[in-house]
């Protein structure tokens, strides 16, 4: 079994220290594609249309099916 050593540790320590911070962008920065896997016209269709309204009234970003 391999023991791990104060050097190796260190050197993880060292490494997650020094790593640049992530800038995160504004969500979202893109209009948002909401899928629905069934034919339009049906109810399901109808459903996800109503959905993408109101999630576009919310998140103040275009919604589209």
């Amino acid at each position: 079994m391999r023991t791990i050593t104060r050097r190796t540790t260190l050197a993880g320590i060292a490494a997650t220290a020094l790593a640049a911070p992530a800038r995160a962008q504004a969500w979202p920065s893109r209009p948002i594609k909401l899928i629905c896997p069934f034919p339009p016209g049906g109810g399901t269709d109808v459903i996800a249309r109503i959905v993408a309204q109101q999630l576009s009234t919310r998140l103040g970003q275009q919604v589209y099916v």
